[in-house]
């Protein structure tokens, strides 16, 4: 049965978010808010965006531009002779293309993301 989540967020929601991107567990939340576990998962769902391809993509685009701002600062200071700023720049690379091609199969594969067109 598929839970029915309301559209909107009340300011109790957004209070619960808050408090849930501060770190807190949904048990420390219940706690808190005097509510279910259910009932913080519900008030967290109702302030996140829908899940669906449009929002995916710019959450991806989001992240490979995050990405490549932190990139350009730590080539800056590879390219001065910064050592320890040449190996950090090499992982965000590594990370940037890591996502491309993770999203290149997702949405390259006739069968559906993360189906195996070999599998039985």
């Amino acid at each position: 049965m598929q839970d029915i989540v309301e559209p909107t967020p009340s300011e109790r929601d957004e209070e619960i978010y808050a408090a849930w991107e501060s770190g807190k567990t949904l048990r420390v939340l219940a706690r808190q808010f005097s509510v279910s576990v259910v009932e913080v998962e519900r008030a967290i769902d109702r302030c996140l965006p829908v899940f669906n391809s449009q929002n995916q993509m710019r959450a991806y685009k989001r992240e490979i531009q995050k990405l490549e701002d932190v990139g350009t600062k730590y080539y800056e200071r590879a390219m001065q002779g910064e050592v320890e700023s040449a190996h950090i720049f090499a992982r965000i690379n590594e990370r940037a293309d890591d996502q491309n091609r993770s999203n290149s199969e997702q949405f390259a594969t006739p069968n559906g993301p993360g189906r195996n067109k070999d599998a039985t």
